[in-house]
């Protein structure tokens, strides 16, 4: 990032309680940013690394979730969830007959978890579903906290939107 960019970037602090990465600029200490009025603070490099310890502690900061899976016919298939992470897996439950048809055809499935609040973040994880005695549990691959961003600023994941990775 140049020096000259007005914005606060994310370090890997490896501080031993989950939390992976310091943004003392936003009073923040681990899960899920705070809206400010300055939303260039939130400026951070995409990863494709899930730290299972700071998804836990984010994972405490959404009451629920999406899980959506894809057909045969390239359909998407969403379902409301209230997934535990358990030994590093999100173990969804037992899922209907489309979920579950779906899963086993394309394994590959994405979950999301709305913000609390109008301007917040997102949680998206994609992950790598598995049947273990009737329940669904997803592997986790990626996840980011991920919201548009303020028009006119840029973003250093280049994606255009406001995103901070789980990893």
């Amino acid at each position: 990032m140049p020096e000259e960019a007005p914005v606060t970037t994310a370090v890997d602090v490896g501080d031993g309680v989950g939390s992976g990465i310091s943004l003392a600029t936003l009073g923040h200490r681990g899960g899920i940013p705070r809206v400010s009025a300055d939303r260039r603070q939130y400026r951070r490099p995409m990863s494709v690394k899930v730290d299972l310890d700071q998804l836990a502690g984010t994972l405490d900061d959404y009451p629920f979730g999406y899980l959506i899976t894809v057909s045969d016919e390239h359909r998407a298939h969403t379902v409301a969830v209230d997934p535990r992470l358990v030994a590093g897996v999100l173990d969804i439950g037992s899922v209907g007959n489309s979920t579950r048809r779906n899963a086993l055809a394309h394994p590959d499935v994405t979950m999301v978890w709305p913000p609390r609040e109008p301007g917040g973040y997102s949680l998206i994880v994609d992950g790598r579903g598995e049947f273990a005695d009737d329940r669904l549990r997803v592997i986790p691959q990626r996840a980011v906290l991920h919201r548009p961003a303020v028009p006119g600023v840029a973003t250093a994941s280049g994606c255009g939107d406001d995103c901070v990775p789980l990893g």
